[in-house]
This record gives C-alpha cells, structure tokens and sequence, in this order.
C-alpha cells in the first residue's frame, strides 16, 4: 500500500548541495518520484517535489550539463527488485547510464538522493488537464465562466499533476487553443507541469459524450 504524507526534506539546502540547481532532466525525465527512508513505509517527498518543480522556471537549454544523482535505492521498472546505492548520469536531459556505485564524471553536478529510494516519473494516458473537477458545479459554470477561466486554471491543474509524481500526460481532449498554449508554455518553462501530448476539441455526437449541451433543457437557453 502506498502511504502518502508531506515531510521535510533539505536535500537542496545549502549543507548538502551548497548553491546547487538540479537540471530539467532531473526533473522531468528522472527522479522526480522521491521516496524517505527504506523502512518499508513508502512516503511521498511532496515538499521535494514543489523545489524540483520550481527550478523547472530556472533551468534552460543553454544550461545543459552533466548532471549525477546519487540514488539510495533505484526502481527501475525493468528489474525485479530495488536496485541500490546507483549512479545515474544525465547529460543534455538525456540519461546515458545508471551505474553501480556513487561516482560522477569530473566537473558534473551532483545530486545527493543517497537517503532515498528513485524512480521514474509516471505517465497518464488519459487526462483533461484544462477542466478538473475542483469542488465547483460544472453545470452553472457552463454559463459563468468562459475559457479563459479554464486557460487560467489549468496552470494550477498542470502544476499540480507534476507535483503528483506525472511527468508526462496525454490529455484526451480540451479547448484546442487552451490546451495547446498550455503544452507551449510548459515546453518552454514558463508554466511549471508535466510533458503533454494534446489531443485539442474532441469530436462527438449531438447528446453524445462530448456534447456541451447535456443537461441542460435546451429550449430555456437562449
């Protein structure tokens, strides 16, 4: 069973990584699942995952460099069983090897997770990124809110699903405008979320599935 709880993590203080800056790749193509401790209690690093997240808005292309995660525990995906104490090396946000041992080529950066157990991030293949339930009544926000209100959302929706432990999402239908900005935005960094793969306006049938008008009694709407 997996345990979800927020706790404190200093990995990126400076009495561990003094001025130190994760790449992109550290963030969105490894490591960004970060679990405490190996005493069998899986816990999610949530407040680690809101730091990672937010050096996203600091790392460019123009930054790329060797970088080196110390993982104490890897899940690979691929083995069946936890591998330990691995180096992962990162360049140009591509990872080149996952080696045993802590080690790094000279002048790479180094990311200390040597207390905590890695993997990859996860994928959602089916998601509306644009229009999550928040608590609201999504029938009287049909006429109250415009989509420019679900463009302003879906940043806090995007944000919020990377902080979740996704790093890439396929989102299976939205308003094509909004959810393509939304992929352009995140692609260069100025929103914080995981890589999206859109699909833009679905296409239906009248009373179908897609069809804005279920619900609504269509001869009161003028």
């Amino acid at each position: 069973m997996l345990h979800l709880r927020v706790f404190r993590v200093n990995i990126l203080g400076r009495k561990l990584i003094p001025d130190s800056r994760p790449s992109v790749a550290a963030l969105l193509l490894f490591g960004i699942l970060v679990f405490e401790g190996f005493d069998g209690v899986v816990t999610m690093g949530m407040r680690f995952l809101t730091k990672m997240a937010m050096l996203l808005l600091l790392g460019t292309a123009a930054e790329a460099k060797d970088s080196a995660i110390h993982a104490g525990r890897l899940i690979d995906g691929i083995a069946g069983v936890a591998r330990s104490n691995v180096t992962i090396l990162i360049h140009d946000d591509r990872i080149v090897s996952v080696t045993d041992g802590f080690t790094a080529p000279q002048g790479a950066e180094i990311i200390d997770l040597s207390h905590a157990t890695v993997l990859p991030g996860l994928i959602d293949c089916h998601v509306h990124v644009t229009s999550q339930y928040d608590g609201g009544n999504p029938v009287a926000e049909r006429f109250t809110s415009t989509r420019f209100d679900d463009a302003m959302k879906a940043t806090a929706y995007a944000r919020a699903t990377l902080l979740g432990g996704f790093t890439s999402v396929r989102d299976a239908g939205a308003d094509t405008d909004v959810v393509v900005a939304l992929k352009k935005a995140i692609a260069a960094g100025t929103v914080t979320g995981p890589r999206l793969w859109v699909a833009g306006a679905p296409v239906g049938p009248t009373g179908g599935h897609n069809d804005d008008a279920n619900g609504i009694d269509r001869k009161s709407v003028v």
